[in-house]
């Protein structure tokens, strides 16, 4: 009989899954690349092909009959002629692989800021490239409302509420980009796969990213979360939805909609949007109701919101305190200018050499000097890429956009002869992943494996941000491999089987014998997973290629990546037990300097670990997954439980995984004690003594409601060293989380077996 993994570890992940969710090099530049910038995977080649003789001799035994592989190198990467002398190198090995799903994803960023400490790298999902928010606040969240003379028209100001008038909201005609969904500030894409996807949780982590970055959405010099103009005071007011801080001039400014700053700009409510009763059948309420998917998205002006959003601002422009349907919300995140390349005109003024003609030629639609941005054909080019590109003509006026002539009001960067971002949305992209890709060298990049994947019906666009990424990668001449989906398509991992082969107990020999190899697998390698063929009424209740995935993705995008991670380093060990659900959870502590308290985090020891002979004394290397934002400690370590299946079928070498807290810390709002020594458990916290300093066992244990709880950012904190929290402070020495995820992996470096750094000697191309 068939045994799924899937009903032990889906259950387990579907209910922990919870998601948060410097200037681009010259394109020109960058090298040669085909069509698209990635090598796409031949149909007709077989990635599966048996090209090491040794793991194809591997067999998965009982418990009782093992079979062991010392990988001294992967023989993969080892020619087969005998008598052949391979040429050697010395190369150094960090043994150590980094990954993480959603906002863990951020495991990238973390890796761009020191590619020194991992070998392999992994984003599952999430936003990892900084300037794809961009796009995703300006084009697609921030949009859809109407040119302010036409909403400031009596007819249309009178109406201002009202849903149905074509006059009151003009909604979004922006291009959509290869896997992404339709949205405008009043109507959200809703989804509940890996957490509920309604409006107020699109707000509470789009809050957290400010927590973590500060606001780049408006600079403020003197307070890196709150707009200019609004009191840290403010943030102490009970009721901000009927007492709504109030931005005046000359704070106000904004080029599309308050040019001369006539209109106060306010913060105001959203929220969870309530869906009632289908007119058509009563008895269909809430979730049952079958626009429920489409209602639950949009903004409803008949409701009442509890949620403040203050970090970015509406225009009252009838002076009623309150944000109505058509009323428009602004940032103001970088100085305007044409979208039309660097070589500074749009198709119609094209020569066809690189350069501008002094009148048009009358065809827009033909792009003579071949710059058009398109995200898979052309994703290098220029013209509409969304992005500002260093020879674009842009309006010195500020980043307000309004010249001072007109606002009365010079702003930031106005007249300085140089385009201007907002300077914390500057440090936002400056210190992305996709900055490194396209500035490091590339002899570094080289060092390593970069893997890369998001689902095709994500929410949160994660596949299109990928593909942002991949291409920044493969306009360096490094080879990005792309692959649809797992398993079941002619350009998969897997073509020739279905997903639930490959994650099946009685089927292992499809992980154990595939070649993970950079010749093979591909050097670095982007996966987007998700059925393309389903239909409506087949993903009807289907998570496939969505943000977490159905049960099978679940089971296998960790699983591949850690897989080629640590089959890719020298000297592991590998073998086949069939103790699939041998691995050894750890809950463990230490005194953290940097956050100043003692600190959680989870461990999971390999099958074997403490009962293996071929273990007992063995060095290890480590995996470090990060979560995403809504994935306590607990959730996440027990989740982890699926790396012992692959190892103990013997397709992973054997190697320990470290779960860091992903959580922000913790306040009580009466006494003002601060808590990062605590994770969340059914009903309440488990701590652990704040200030001690010996070794765990050694520290007090104890449980705390959550009673009088505030947490200092909204759920995680992205792994960053905060700018700000849920106060407004500043100068958070004590919330550097980026810094506390270097500290506990030096800790749990020097307290496991975990093998360490070192330069080992291996095949030249290796």
């Amino acid at each position: 009989m068939k045994r799924f993994i899937g009903i032990f570890v889906a259950v387990m992940f579907s209910m922990t899954m919870a998601a948060c969710g410097g200037d681009e090099a010259n394109p020109d530049a960058l090298g040669d690349l085909g069509d698209n910038g990635f090598v796409d995977v031949d149909a007709n080649a077989d990635v599966t092909d048996d090209a090491d003789a040794s793991r194809d001799d591997i067999q998965v035994d009982t418990p009782d009959d093992t079979q062991e592989v010392l990988q001294e190198l992967p023989d993969n990467d080892i020619p087969d002629d005998e008598g052949v002398e391979v040429e050697m190198e010395t190369r150094h090995f960090t043994f150590r692989a980094i990954a993480g799903m959603s906002m863990g994803a951020a495991a990238l960023t973390v890796a761009s800021h020191y590619p020194e400490l991992f070998d392999s790298v992994g984003a599952l999902g999430g936003y990892v490239d900084y300037r794809y928010i961009g796009r995703l606040m300006k084009d697609m969240m921030g949009s859809g409302f109407c040119p302010m003379e036409q909403l400031l028209r009596p007819d249309v100001l009178e109406d201002i509420n009202n849903p149905d008038n074509p006059l009151v909201f003009c909604g979004n005609n922006t291009h959509l980009r290869p896997h992404e969904f339709y949205w405008d500030f009043n109507h959200f894409h809703y989804d509940d796969d890996g957490g509920t996807w309604d409006r107020k949780n699109y707000f509470q982590v789009l809050s957290s990213l400010v927590y973590a970055f500060g606001n780049f959405m408006f600079y403020n010099e003197d307070n890196p979360l709150l707009p200019p103009g609004v009191d840290v005071d403010w943030l102490n007011e009970p009721d901000k939805c009927n007492n709504p801080a109030v931005v005046e001039y000359p704070y106000n400014i904004n080029a599309e909609y308050n040019p001369k700053g006539e209109y106060n700009l306010i913060s105001f409510c959203d929220g969870e949007t309530k869906v009632g009763c289908d007119e058509s059948d009563p008895p269909k309420c809430g979730s049952k109701h079958p626009r429920y998917r489409e209602l639950v998205g949009r903004y409803d002006p008949t409701q009442n919101y509890d949620f403040p959003v203050f970090t970015f601002l509406a225009v009252d422009y009838n002076g009623n305190g309150k944000r109505d349907y058509g009323e428009p919300v602004v940032f103001n995140v970088s100085e305007r200018w044409d979208d039309v390349g660097v070589d500074g005109c749009s198709n119609e003024f094209e020569d066809g050499n690189g350069g501008c003609l002094e009148e048009s030629n009358g065809h827009p639609e033909i792009d003579a000097n071949g710059d058009d941005f398109d995200l898979e054909k052309n994703p290098r080019g220029t013209e509409g890429n969304g992005e500002y590109d260093e020879g674009e003509p842009f309006e010195d006026f500020g980043i307000d956009g309004v010249p001072q002539e007109i606002s009365g009001v010079k702003d930031y960067g106005e007249g300085n002869g140089v385009f201007d971002y907002n300077p914390r949305y500057e440090a936002l992209i400056n210190q992305d992943a996709r900055t490194f890709f396209l500035t490091a060298d590339v002899e570094e990049l080289k060092k390593h494996s970069y893997y890369l994947e998001g689902g095709i019906r994500d929410m949160l666009h994660a596949l299109t941000s990928a593909k942002h990424l991949a291409a920044a990668l493969a306009s360096r001449g490094l080879e990005v491999k792309y692959y649809e989906d797992f398993a079941g398509q002619p350009n998969s991992i897997f073509p020739e089987q279905v997903c639930d082969d490959i994650v099946n107990l009685d089927t292992p020999e499809y992980l154990v014998n595939f070649d993970f190899s950079s010749g093979s697998f591909g050097e670095n390698v982007l996966v987007g997973y998700g059925n393309p063929n389903l239909t409506e009424a087949e993903l009807v209740n289907n998570n496939n290629g969505k943000h977490v995935g159905d049960a099978c993705e679940l089971l296998i995008r960790s699983g591949i990546f850690y897989t080629m991670a640590m089959s890719r380093m020298p000297d592991t060990i590998r073998f086949s037990s069939g103790d699939y659900f041998g691995a050894t959870i750890l809950y463990s502590s230490y005194y953290s300097e940097i956050l100043q308290s003692r600190r959680w985090y989870g461990l999971n020891l390999p099958p074997g670990y403490f009962t293996d002979e071929r273990l007992k004394d063995a060095e290890l290397p480590l995996g470090i997954i990060l979560p995403g934002i809504g994935m306590p400690l607990w959730e996440t370590t027990e989740a982890t439980r699926i790396v012992g299946l692959t190892q103990a079928s013997g397709a992973t070498p054997r190697f320990i995984l470290l779960s860091p807290d992903g959580q922000c810390c913790f306040r009580n709002s009466q006494t003002g004690e601060r808590f990062c020594n605590c994770y969340r458990i059914s009903g309440g916290y488990k701590c652990v003594e704040a200030q001690c300093k010996g070794e765990h066992e050694e520290c007090e244990e104890f449980e705390i409601p959550r009673d009088n709880m505030v947490q200092e950012c909204n759920s995680g904190h992205f792994f960053v060293n905060q700018a700000t929290n849920v106060w407004g402070e500043t100068d958070l020495e004590n919330a550097r989380f980026e810094d506390a995820l270097l500290e506990v992996i030096d800790v749990v470096s020097k307290k496991y077996r975990i093998k360490q750094p070192a330069d080992v000697e291996v095949p030249v191309g290796f």
